[in-house]
């Protein structure tokens, strides 16, 4: 699990216009170049945002271990790529990690966040990508936001019925060598 956060356009939060990961880099939107990095409102936004991320990593580690993507297979899924900020964000931190292969999988996306993100992702995995495109929302007939106490079910279910047999340190595994 990787924990990304949007920094939304000021007065429009749900239009990212840069994004921020958990070693609080930040990736800036070139669909927005008015917002450079040094602006006030970005560092802000970006200090509060890294504040929810560390707040949650330290919430989600007391029932999942964060797992090593060295060499492994790593896909990263989202509910869809409007502007891609997160999704950019999300793979520029693992590809940093080393996988073995970075897929990123979403159900609808912009032809926009498709082309920044062909150039990071191993393969992009999608079912729509209309034109034109309004928002990630409008594609869904529930789009409420998961709530932590949410995402905690779901990671002790996950573990408990899914992994019962491997710990949470598992070595990725190795290629065969016929």
């Amino acid at each position: 699990m990787v924990l990304i956060r949007k920094i939304g356009l000021p007065g429009n939060p749900e239009l990212g216009i840069a994004a921020i990961d958990e070693s609080g880099q930040i990736w800036l939107s070139p669909q927005f170049p008015e917002h450079i990095p040094g602006s006030k409102y970005l560092r802000s936004e970006a200090a509060r945002q890294l504040a929810v991320i560390r707040a949650r990593r330290k919430r989600y580690a007391q029932v999942h271990t964060p797992i090593d993507p060295k060499d492994r297979v790593v896909i990263v899924v989202d509910d869809g790529a409007a502007t891609g900020s997160t999704m950019v964000s999300a793979l520029r931190y693992l590809r940093q990690k080393h996988p073995a292969r970075l897929i990123a999988t979403f159900a609808v996306a912009s032809t926009d966040a498709l082309a920044l993100l062909r150039p990071i992702a191993d393969d992009l995995i999608y079912l729509a990508a209309p034109e034109p495109f309004f928002a990630v929302g409008t594609f869904f007939q529930d789009f409420r936001e998961v709530s932590d106490d949410e995402v905690l079910e779901i990671l002790r279910k996950s573990r408990s019925r899914y992994l019962p047999h491997c710990p949470p340190h598992a070595p990725a595994p190795r290629k065969s060598r016929r």
